[in-house]
């Protein structure tokens, strides 16, 4: 056998240790009285966007996290990732993009600075059609327009433009 099969099957077994120690490590925090200590180490999700782990699987950890008040400490990237889970699954990736927008821990320069990425999420949502769209898109819009950054809304179906 050669050497890239033994290290393809380590870096196979190293990463589903890795996710399941993961997955326990955010369940310890939010269920945590004091979840301030383990905020540095959740926070690194960020940079497993960048590596090679399921984005889907991500998708789901992020969602966790945000949910359970945390944030990525590292977020660039993460909105260019979440947006190559498009078409297929848009509505996940406009929640989870939603709540990011909404994550006081989270710098909002990220979005200015990955605007491309989340101008494709917002315009895939509004193309999908699915029921709450035009809502989701122009709460999304008016938030960040609320801290600064206008440059989407022009996506606000209720401004009157498109």
């Amino acid at each position: 056998m050669s050497v890239l099969y033994w290290t393809e099957r380590a870096g196979r077994s190293h990463r589903s240790r890795a996710m399941a120690y993961w997955e326990l490590r955010l369940e310890c925090a939010i269920k945590a009285d004091d979840p301030e200590p383990l905020r540095a180490e959740l926070g690194s999700i960020g940079h497993f966007f960048l590596w090679d782990f399921d984005h889907l699987w991500l998708l789901d950890q992020l969602q966790m996290m945000l949910a359970g008040g945390f944030a990525p400490n590292h977020a660039f990237g993460v909105l260019d990732a979440l947006a190559k889970l498009l078409p297929e699954h848009v509505d996940k990736v406009v929640e989870v993009n939603n709540a990011l927008v909404r994550q006081p821990r989270l710098e909002s320069w990220i979005f200015a600075a990955q605007d491309n990425a989340l101008r494709r999420i917002l315009v895939e949502d509004k193309a999908s059609r699915t029921p709450g769209t035009d809502t989701r898109v122009m709460e999304i819009v008016s938030y960040l327009a609320s801290r600064g950054n206008h440059g989407f809304l022009d996506l606000d179906s209720s401004s009157g433009k498109e």
